[in-house]
């Protein structure tokens, strides 16, 4: 909601937007590189049964 904010009633600072989105995503991004291991090994864990 907030990347809505950056934009002007009748332009849109395209460069600026997409900096919020990749900046927003980011944390998530490194999360999920980072946990991948330890996902992948919970939900393996329970499949051999």
């Amino acid at each position: 909601m907030a990347i809505v904010s950056f934009q002007g009633q009748y332009t849109m600072n395209v460069p600026v937007t997409m900096a919020a989105v990749i900046l927003s995503a980011l944390p998530l991004i490194l999360a999920y590189m980072f946990g991948r291991r330890y996902l992948l090994r919970g939900m393996l864990a329970g499949f051999g049964k």
